[in-house]
């Protein structure tokens, strides 16, 4: 999850957003990665919701990845270890083209 600095625990859509991060933790056994800009100096870890969030997470200070060997293996290992790797397209390969023009959506429903 990128930006998690933005997370605004003043707000009620704050605060749903850190029940579900800290829900998630609690019962899916999976490793999750969250970034953010200053994150220390955020209110991202002050308050209750803060706090338990906190409680959850382990913070690694980073600075800037460049785009070389180094970042593709990493993004290599974080693929080998996901259960799905088989069902997408490598981050570290090129994309594939994409249409330039989606179908016409069936009468009565809603492009989103």
């Amino acid at each position: 999850m990128d930006e998690i600095h933005l997370l605004n625990h003043a707000t009620i859509a704050g605060e749903d957003l850190s029940d579900h991060l800290k829900y998630f933790t609690e019962h899916l056994p999976a490793t999750f990665v969250y970034a953010g800009t200053n994150v220390e100096q955020s209110e991202l870890f002050i308050g209750i919701r803060g706090k338990q969030l906190a409680g959850r997470c382990v913070l690694l200070r980073t600075g800037p990845f460049p785009l070389n060997a180094e970042w593709r293996s990493l993004i290599a290992s974080m693929e080998r270890a996901r259960p799905a790797q088989s069902a997408s397209p490598s981050c570290t390969s090129p994309s594939p083209p994409r249409a330039r023009f989606a179908a016409p959506a069936a009468s009565g429903s809603r492009r989103l």
